[in-house]
């Protein structure tokens, strides 16, 4: 590269391909793949994202250096047309299938996985990951387990660093070309050595201010991608030089233990900071050996990365990686992924979908080299076309084929809405039209708080009630079964219901009053009877006296203030949740094998802990019980289904049939008070 008499007159820039990167992909596609088939396989296989990135800004900078011109504009349209082509045919013909097995497959209106078509759609325009954060779901929620495009996060991510990296990597060189000696391979990287620094700082303090941010954002992972760029530039400008001897050998076992030991014991709540850092210095430290030449690799170096399977692994990994999640997340809505059956269907589906991609698709697009035989002109319109056509798609075809499309009963609504022959509630509660007028109903819980929405919003049009729920997962008001272990957020809860209410007002606490016998994601894992042998050790009469304790102050302090509290029994939970569980594709999965009835006696045992806590504060004075439980459970067997609609959408929330229900009891509450 000549610099018009700078100090840069010679870059070293190496082979095009180099056989032990496309290992190192190889070893971040399956980290990956193994990590998001059972994440107890290995802990930190997440972290082969981090490997990618490392790949990415290493790679990038040298094709960068090697097309490198003086002018900005030609070189910014070959180097993005380039990426546009490697990135984009693939994806969008994952994004394209995948949406149309989604709309077929996957439950709409749930929140578990609701949120996939936005994705989708973000994803085709580069910004997955901007779209999973503000949405406020981190990586590792149960909710983005069922969501068939979060994965594309990284994408969004990359393609972000590729446009403002090669400014940075230009102003570097521009001021190089105008400096001598040293200095000027100094200036080369000064612009992103000093991007690469802040973006670490960022990511240190992200990491416990803003995790979510931290995971996702471009700003705390820029330095991943910059420490493979600093590393790259090291080996052009001549700062390094490809190792030798025995230090190949020490290079190599280093970096991979490094990586080995971030994959095996990374831990998600120190993420990135610092659990990020020996997976990237790691990668960092074998591209570094890697770069010497194949003579000077020790046998086993020859062995691992010269090795023709890993090597085409590595070259099918942008594939696989961009339909292994979807593969996975299809078995977990429809036949499972428990058995060792699914974990191999899984992988081969993958790997065949990945290769078919790699193929018909990457390879054949990458052949016609569409940016040296298009004008930049065209180049940019088809670019944008097809960009806009495929999310314009993605977007009118998420908007038209919502219902009809579906195979899933669960997506048209019905199954949990009243029955035909139930009234509207307008009509059936006439009697009581404004009658609550002027008051306000505070509801304050966790998720069991929002699942009264349909009474509330359905019997205020008619009463003339306000209502407002309120979140104290942070701190509980009033837990009832563990204590608060010292937080006092509480207090502001407390203050901000008595400061926006009046006396007369209404204040329901509505939390999950027992152990779930089956999570969204695991299943049930252990019996019914485990289950409750386990949560009555807990509830023992030191606990008790402390929850009721912690109870008392907060409540004591409502009814002074005029309002009226009241706390609803304990709803039934189940072993199935009913969304995912209620078609015909899904009968055999193993979380759907508990079905959809418990019996009384059991949930009246598990529900005696906070039942008999619920019954002294009534005797006290401070709280009334609204028997909700005798309503959705009348019988010896607590059932979902009712008339043939259910009550419930999942193991323990209500349906809106389940809320029609409740609603007599509710009036009779109201009225009563």
């Amino acid at each position: 590269m000549a610099n018009d008499g700078g100090g840069l007159t010679h870059l070293a820039l190496g082979p095009r391909r180099n056989p032990g990167i496309q290992v190192l992909r190889a070893v971040a596609v399956v980290a990956v793949i193994v990590f998001h088939l059972n994440k107890e396989w290995l802990p930190g296989g997440f972290l082969g994202v981090d490997i990618f990135f490392v790949i990415s800004g290493f790679v990038i900078t040298l094709s960068l250096l090697r097309d490198w011109s003086p002018g900005l504009g030609g070189m910014l349209f070959r180097f993005y047309s380039r990426r546009f082509l490697r990135i984009a045919p693939a994806l969008f013909v994952f994004l394209a299938v995948a949406a149309v097995f989604v709309a077929l497959f996957i439950p709409r209106g749930f929140f578990l996985g609701g949120d996939g078509p936005k994705t989708a759609l973000a994803a085709s325009v580069g910004l997955g990951n901007i779209s999973l954060y503000l949405s406020d779901q981190g990586y590792f929620n149960e909710r983005l387990a069922f969501n068939a495009f979060s994965h594309t996060w990284s994408l969004g991510v990359e393609e972000q660093f590729y446009l403002i990296f090669p400014l940075l990597l230009w102003v570097g060189i521009w001021a190089a070309a105008r400096s001598a000696g040293w200095q000027s391979r100094l200036l080369a990287m000064a612009a992103i050595a000093i991007a690469t620094v802040f973006s670490f700082i960022w990511s240190v303090w992200e990491t416990t201010a803003n995790p979510i941010g931290a995971f996702y954002l471009l700003t705390s992972r820029f330095w991943e991608l910059g420490a493979g760029a600093l590393l790259a530039l090291a080996f052009a400008l001549g700062l390094m030089r490809p190792p030798r001897g025995r230090w190949v050998s020490v290079l190599l076992v280093l970096g991979a233990a490094a990586v080995v030991w971030a994959l095996l014991f990374a831990d998600q709540a120190s993420f990135p900071f610092p659990w990020a850092i020996p997976a990237v210095m790691g990668t960092a430290v074998m591209i570094a050996a890697l770069q010497a030449s194949p003579e000077e690799l020790p046998q086993f170096g020859k062995t691992v990365f010269h090795n023709p399977i890993a090597i085409t692994v590595g070259d099918w990994s942008y594939s696989l990686y961009l339909w292994h999640w979807a593969f996975i997340v299809f078995l977990r809505w429809t036949i499972g992924l428990e058995l060792w059956w699914h974990y191999v269907l899984a992988t081969v589906l993958t790997f065949l979908f990945g290769w078919m991609s790699y193929r018909f698709v990457e390879q054949p697009i990458l052949r016609q080299k569409f940016h040296l035989s298009l004008s930049p002109r065209k180049m940019v319109a088809a670019a944008v076309a097809t960009t806009v056509f495929v999310a314009g798609s993605l977007y009118l075809g998420d908007k038209g084929t919502k219902r009809f499309l579906s195979l899933s009963v669960t997506s048209q609504g019905q199954l949990f809405d009243p029955p035909a022959s139930v009234g509207d509630p307008e009509d059936e509660y006439a009697e009581y039209a404004g009658w609550a007028e002027g008051r306000t109903v505070f509801v304050v819980g966790d998720s069991h708080a929002g699942h009264f929405g349909t009474l509330l919003t359905e019997l205020r049009a008619v009463a003339g009630f306000d209502y407002r729920v309120v979140d104290d997962r942070q701190c509980r008001v009033v837990s009832l079964l563990t204590p608060r272990d010292g937080c006092t957020e509480y207090q502001d809860v407390v203050e901000e219901i008595i400061a926006s209410s009046q006396p007369g007002d209404l204040v329901l606490f509505s939390s999950l009053r027992t152990p779930r016998i089956s999570s969204l994601i695991d299943g049930q894992t252990q019996s019914q009877q485990a289950i409750l042998d386990d949560f009555m050790v807990t509830q023992t009469a030191e606990v008790e006296e402390q929850v009721l304790v912690e109870a008392r102050e907060p409540l004591m302090t409502l009814k002074e203030a005029g309002l009226v509290v009241t706390i609803p029994s304990p709803t039934p939970v189940f072993p199935s949740p009913v969304f995912r569980c209620a078609d015909w594709f899904n009968q055999m999965n193993p979380q759907c094998q508990g079905g959809f009835s418990v019996s009384r006696q059991y949930i009246d045992t598990l529900a005696a802990p906070a039942n008999q806590r619920i019954s002294v504060l009534e005797q006290e004075g401070l709280v009334t019980r609204w028997d909700t439980f005798s309503t959705l459970c009348p019988g010896l067997e607590c059932e979902t289904l009712r008339d043939g609609h259910h009550m419930f959408y999942d193991g323990d929330h209500l349906s809106r049939w389940g809320n029609y229900l409740l609603m007599p009891s509710f009036i009779e509450l109201l009225s009563t008070e």
